[in-house]
C-alpha cells in the first residue's frame, strides 16, 4: 500500500541480497533503511539525489554503485559494518553523519565534495584515507573518533569549525 511518508521505502525485506534500479534518481526519505539487514549490493547507476536516512543499519551491505550521485541528505549509511566500496566522483553536496560508525572503508575519494559535513565518518575505525580537493570548509566534529586516519588531503579549505579532524581519542 502506497504511504505519503514512505513513498520509496522497501518494506522489511529480510532477504533481499542485492537490489538494481537502472533508472532511479531521486530515492526519497529512509530509502531502503532498517528493513534490509541482509542487503550486500546496490546499483542504483543514474541516481541524482539520495534523501535522508537512506541505507542505514544494512550491517552486510559491501558495495554501493551510484557514479551519478550529487546530493546526499542527512544520516545516510550510518551503521553500517561491511561497506567496502563506494565511488562518488558526481558528489558536491553532503549531509550530516555521512558514513557514521562504518568499520570498513579505507579509502573515501570526493573530487567534487564543497565542504565536508558535520560528524561525517565520525566513530569510523577503518577511514585511512580522505581525498576532497575542491572543499572549502569542514564542519564541526567531522572525523570525530576516527582512529585510523592517516592521509587527510584538502588543499582548498579556508575554513575549519571547532572539533573536527584532530579532536581524535
Amino acid at each position: 500500500m502506497y504511504s505519503p511518508l514512505y513513498p520509496q521505502r522497501v518494506s522489511y525485506s529480510n532477504s533481499l541480497v542485492k537490489v538494481s534500479f537502472p533508472s532511479l534518481e531521486i530515492a526519497g526519505y529512509n530509502f531502503m533503511s532498517c528493513s534490509t539487514e541482509y542487503l550486500e549490493e546496490v546499483s542504483l547507476p543514474k541516481l541524482k539525489e539520495l534523501s535522508d536516512g537512506a541505507l542505514t543499519y544494512a550491517v552486510y551491505l559491501k558495495r554501493i554503485y551510484m557514479p551519478n550521485v550529487e546530493k546526499i541528505g542527512d544520516g545516510v549509511l550510518e551503521e553500517n559494518k561491511t561497506l567496502e566500496e563506494i565511488d562518488l566522483p558526481k558528489l558536491e553536496i553532503l549531509g550530516r553523519s555521512f558514513l557514521r560508525s562504518n568499520n570498513t572503508i579505507k579509502v573515501l575519494n570526493l573530487p567534487k565534495l564543497s565542504y565536508i559535513p558535520y560528524e561525517m565518518l565520525g566513530e569510523n575505525n577503518s577511514v585511512e584515507q580522505v581525498y576532497a580537493p575542491v572543499a572549502k570548509r569542514i564542519e564541526e566534529f567531522a572525523f570525530f573518533d576516527n582512529r585510523m586516519m592517516k592521509s587527510f588531503i584538502a588543499p582548498n579549505v579556508v575554513d575549519i569549525d571547532d572539533n573536527t579532524i584532530f579532536s581524535n581519542n
